[in-house]
């Protein structure tokens, strides 16, 4: 299991690193934006850009601040805003995915497909508890200083 996760994580990083798409649901206005998101060979942040404009990110978060990641899939309507889940066709239903930072942002996307989908609820999952752990060994090491 460890070493199929490592591959996993692997693949998916060095795709993140490019760029993969997604579609961008604005909570408040339910206006969607075709875009990707991206994750620096650091492992430390995790932005969403506008597909036509690179440099405009439209959501960032690090890594280590996102507080859960959601699946209406897996985890149901009752963790998502009613507007954005009654703005969905049928076909996306089973796609929206909503990370949660600790400061209370919120960012809901709809992936490209059961299996994208999957895999970057995992590999987040993945990267967050890495990237806790270390932050929280570097506020030790700081706090003994």
């Amino acid at each position: 299991e460890k070493v199929r996760l490592q591959r996993l994580v692997n693949s998916f990083v060095k795709k993140a690193v490019v760029g993969c798409p997604c579609t961008f649901v604005n909570e408040a206005t339910l206006e969607r934006t075709v875009t990707t998101y991206r994750i620096p060979k650091n492992l430390e942040s995790l932005s969403v850009m506008a597909a036509l404009d690179h440099t405009q990110a439209l959501f960032t978060c690090r890594i280590a601040d996102i507080q859960d990641v959601y699946c209406l899939f897996e985890d149901g309507e009752q963790c998502f805003s009613p507007k954005v889940v009654a703005g969905l066709w049928p076909e996306e239903r089973d796609l929206l995915l909503m990370v949660v930072c600790r400061d209370g942002r919120r960012l809901c996307m709809i992936e490209e497909s059961p299996e994208s989908r999957d895999t970057l609820l995992e590999c987040l999952r993945i990267l967050c508890v890495y990237a806790q752990a270390s932050s929280a060994s570097t506020a030790a090491g700081e706090v003994r200083r």
